[in-house]
């Protein structure tokens, strides 16, 4: 069998599938195998690389500890060799800044018992307190050096009292030199910030020899302001002398007190705004809290200062209407309210539905006699109230129109209650000729009906008119009128005043 023989065989689904199994499940185990292999090299690579890192860390660290002991080491011995040195040295008293230094303490204390305790003036005092004091430099002055500074605790105990003098003044030496740098001058800057305005309203106060400084928000009230107030001065002012308010000093100083009082008015009256401000708003609510026991409601002051209780009685201030207290009943009065908008849905949507189906008229057979009755009704009613209708109008109204040819000529038709009454007792007259119509041909058409039955039939009650009256004295029974039905009368001058009656 060749080749294209087996090519032509014809292989079914099945046979494919069968042929293929082997084929898969050998796939499935050599990758399965693979991936093992994978997991497990991995894990090897991993541990490897971890020893590796951990060995060149234990390096590191053993290397650092070495390196800090060297370096602690060297640190030791240098202290060791600068503290040996300094016990072993010895002050050279030919040094010419130690020379420099006695002298100068010694030319001290030759001044201070040459000059010895002399009283000066005042002025004079105070002049050269004035001027001992330091001019105000900037922040960034440096400040002369201390012993501490230069020595540590123990060489400060290890000096004598004339080494520690010496060492002093070697200090201050250094410090007049420090002292000799630039600092800034703050009156320089001052005078370059001014500008052309301000230098020449200086110029002109230096010639007119007024060099007073701005003690005023206006030109007017610097003019004319001239009134002095005496201050009562604080303790630590009182030694300060009356004639300080002649100098530039107590000038800047009374300005500086005068604004001050200002601020303090200001602050006074501003935070008395916010107080009555903030006490008409509480005063404004309704929710305050009040005195169960005499009812006196919690004020803006004892609310500031946290005063829970009632002067008067002692006892703490509550709401007037807590939720705790009317909790129950609220959500009772809600749940009903729910309730019955719900029930009222449910009926509204039930007369929308009733409303919706539509009924079958009612012939006019069977409506004809109420509805006759019913107007008839209408108008003996009409005609009762008719004569106090008119009355009432007559009372009110005294002025009586004359009624022209034409209009008493249209008036003869009558009213509208006359054509009413007419209506009916054609409709009436008409439904009674209908009636012995129908029974003519009813008694034409069945002539076997017995002569009782027609003398049944033929009894009649009594008139549509009489049956109407009768039941209109009924009812007049039961409202409590006394009062007949009176005759219409048919005035024209009735008639308008029906009219007017009827559209008022």
């Amino acid at each position: 069998m060749s080749l294209l023989d087996v090519a032509r065989q014809p292989k079914t689904l099945l046979e494919v599938a069968r042929n293929e199994q082997p084929s898969r499940a050998r796939l499935l185990t050599i990758a399965a195998d693979l991936q093992s292999e994978e997991t497990a090299a991995a894990e090897r690579r991993a541990s490897v690389i971890q020893a590796a890192i951990s060995a060149t860390g234990q390096e590191v660290k053993r290397e650092m500890q070495t390196r800090r002991q060297s370096q602690v080491s060297e640190l030791v011995r240098e202290a060791v060799a600068e503290e040996l040195a300094y016990q072993e040295d010895e002050f050279e008293k030919e040094d010419a800044v130690i020379q420099q230094a006695a002298s100068r303490l010694a030319q001290s204390v030759q001044q201070a018992e040459a000059n010895g305790h002399s009283s000066l003036d005042r002025h004079t005092l105070k002049k050269q307190q004035r001027d001992r004091l330091p001019q105000r430099a900037c922040r960034s002055t440096p400040k002369p050096m201390t012993l501490k500074d230069r020595l540590s605790s123990f060489q400060c105990e290890q000096l004598t009292t004339t080494q520690k003098r010496l060492f002093l003044a070697m200090l201050v030496n250094e410090g007049d030199t420090v002292g000799q740098r630039k600092r800034c001058n703050r009156h320089v800057i001052e005078e370059l910030a001014k500008d052309k305005a301000t230098r020449q309203l200086e110029q002109r106060r230096m010639l007119r020899g007024q060099s007073r400084a701005a003690r005023y928000a206006k030109l007017d009230d610097e003019r004319h302001c001239r009134f002095r107030p005496k201050v009562k001065r604080v303790d630590g002012a009182r030694s300060r002398s009356a004639d300080d308010d002649d100098d530039d000093d107590g000038r800047e100083q009374g300005t500086q007190d005068f604004v001050r009082r200002m601020e303090a008015t200001e602050r006074v009256r501003v935070e008395q705004l916010r107080r009555t401000r903030a006490e008409r708003e509480y005063n404004a609510r309704v929710d305050k809290k009040e005195c169960p026991a005499c009812g006196n409601p919690q004020s803006y002051a004892e609310l500031t200062q946290k005063r829970k209780k009632c002067p008067n009685c002692g006892v703490s201030y509550r709401s007037r209407l807590a939720w705790s207290e009317i909790a129950d009943e609220f959500l009772d009065r809600m749940e009903q309210h729910l309730r019955a908008r719900r029930q009222w849905q449910q009926e509204k949507a039930l007369a929308r539905e009733r409303a919706a189906e539509q009924r079958e008229p009612k012939p006019w057979s069977l409506v004809r006699d109420e509805f006759l009755g019913r107007v008839q009704l209408d108008l003996l009613q009409r005609e009762l109230t008719k004569e106090l209708i008119l009355k009432e109008l007559e009372s009110e109204c005294s002025f009586r129109p004359s009624i022209s040819a034409k209009a008493q000529r249209l008036a003869l038709s009558g009213d509208f209650d006359e054509r009413l009454r007419r209506d009916l007792e054609r409709r009436r007259q008409r439904a009674e000729q209908y009636e012995l119509l129908r029974r003519a041909i009813a008694s034409a058409e069945s002539p076997a009906v017995s002569g009782a039955a027609r003398q049944r039939q033929a009894q009649v009650k009594g008139s549509f008119e009489e049956r109407l009256r009768r039941d209109l004295e009924r009812h007049q029974e039961r409202g409590g009128l006394n009062k007949k039905p009176a005759a219409s009368t048919t005035t024209p001058s009735m008639i308008i005043a029906t009219r007017r009656g009827r559209s008022y």
